[in-house]
């Protein structure tokens, strides 16, 4: 593992205890009050109701809840993502392999060339450069004259199916991959919402906590204030 990588990790597991050690606090100073009716009747004069408080507990849970929910979907965005990688790297090889047999089988053939997509440079962004391939295939499989050509160096019709085949495969899965990568990027956007919802509300609780409960410094430890 690289030393940025290992950076990275510990960054994430700092900020992780981080907001563990705040769900634990915010969850302690809620049930405070809301188990102490003496306490919840003083606050309440500031408009902090038990309604309030229950609904920031069930913030709570719901963070929780999407944490796990992040952790899964996480998991299972890189495992198809490594799956994805794999599908490509074998599909591009075979892709390279056969443009690069096609280039010299066909170096005098400006009709063929062209047909085949070797006039012009390989395309980079993904849907462009599979296009590409897939009409490299496409043209390749159905022009009986080029399978001949390349039937001359062993390179049989089944193998060029394969080899579209393959990289199909990929376009396929393209699809699978970019939806688990969506799922976690929405379900982050939620549960960092939550999380700016609860400490907004903590926030000024804290505040007014100090403030109601001044003459009570047991209760304000019980806070953790």
């Amino acid at each position: 593992m690289t030393e940025e990588k290992t950076n990275e990790t510990k960054t994430r597991s700092v900020t992780k205890n981080t907001r563990q050690k705040m769900l634990i606090e915010s969850k302690v100073m809620i049930k405070s009050l809301t188990e102490d009716e003496s306490a919840l009747k003083r606050i309440s004069v500031f408009n902090f109701t038990l309604e309030d408080m229950e609904n920031h507990l069930g913030v709570i849970d719901d963070i929780l809840e999407l944490q796990n929910r992040q952790q899964k979907e996480q998991g299972e965005s890189l495992a198809a993502t490594k799956h994805f990688e794999e599908l490509k790297e074998k599909a591009d090889y075979l892709y390279s392999d056969y443009v690069m047999i096609a280039r010299l089988l066909l170096e005098d053939n400006d009709g063929a060339k062209k047909m085949l997509g070797l006039d012009g440079r390989r395309e980079s962004r993904f849907a462009d450069y599979t296009l590409q391939a897939l009409g490299f295939y496409d043209n390749a499989i159905s022009n009986e004259d080029l399978l001949l050509i390349f039937a001359r160096r062993g390179i049989t019709k089944m193998m060029l199916e394969e080899g579209r085949n393959a990289m199909q495969a990929v376009v396929d899965y393209k699809a699978a991959v970019d939806k688990e990568r969506s799922d976690v990027l929405n379900i982050t956007d939620e549960k960092d919402k939550k999380i700016a919802e609860l400490e907004a509300f903590i926030k000024e609780l804290k505040v007014f906590a100090k403030i109601a409960f001044r003459d009570d410094s047991s209760l304000l430890k019980k806070m953790g204030l």
